[in-house]
């Protein structure tokens, strides 16, 4: 639950971070969140139903999902709308490091447990590299 709370918040930095920039910006991301965590809302909810769990503690754990959202949203909005930029800037690394963290304790250890090992590093490098040279060609 505590890596789906990080990519809650960092969606939240995301959305509330193009907030402030353009309404219409933060929009088309919220639409392509919503297409993006819906799938996951369910199929963590399933996996809780399928523990047994009574149906009003599963109706308080999917309304807890939206806490840090809301969160990392009002970080966004309020660090990139009211703060420095240079607190924006810092607001999107952190998020940048969490989500960098994320992946290092928790998505990697599962590639080496399935022996997916080399595989999954190859392509994360890969990933990251694309990214840092998109973020470099676009900003």
């Amino acid at each position: 639950m505590a890596a789906l709370a990080v990519d809650l918040v960092s969606d939240g930095v995301m959305l509330g971070a193009s907030a402030g920039v353009s309404g219409s910006l933060a929009m088309l991301l919220a639409l392509g969140q919503m297409v993006g965590n819906l799938p996951q809302g369910f199929t963590r909810i399933s996996v809780i139903k399928t523990k047994n769990v009574p149906r009003w503690i599963r109706i308080l754990i999917s309304i807890w999902f939206a806490i840090p959202l809301y969160v990392g949203a009002g970080v966004g909005y309020f660090g990139v709308r009211a703060g420095p930029m240079l607190l924006g800037d810092v607001i999107l690394s952190f998020t940048g490091g969490l989500l960098a963290t994320l992946v290092v304790e928790e998505i990697m250890p599962q590639a080496h447990r399935n022996g997916d090992a080399r595989l999954a590093t190859v392509l994360f490098l890969i990933g990251f590299a694309l990214y840092m040279w998109i973020s470099a060609v676009m900003g």
